[in-house]
């Protein structure tokens, strides 16, 4: 992946945790609120990694060269980098 490439990825994967914490820190209170129980906040907020694992699994491929998402021309980009 060229370096600008992957300057950018970073930043948007490292950008993700501010946003998380925005973005949960009410949906944590409104689980408690609704479930009135500490165990559902950790099912729930536990289970959606595990779906998005299952997503990943099956959706994504191990190299470049084998995902039937990517064009011929973005696979060649990527495998010359």
């Amino acid at each position: 992946m060229p370096c600008d490439e992957l300057r950018m990825a970073n930043a948007l994967f490292l950008a993700g945790i501010p946003i998380c914490a925005i973005l949960m820190s009410p949906l944590a209170g409104w689980i408690l609120e609704i479930f009135n129980d500490l165990r559902w906040l950790f099912f729930i907020t536990g289970g959606l990694p595990l779906v998005w694992v299952v997503i990943w699994w099956f959706g994504v491929e191990d190299e470049p060269g084998k995902a039937k998402w990517l064009s011929t021309a973005e696979k060649k980009y990527i495998q010359d980098a």
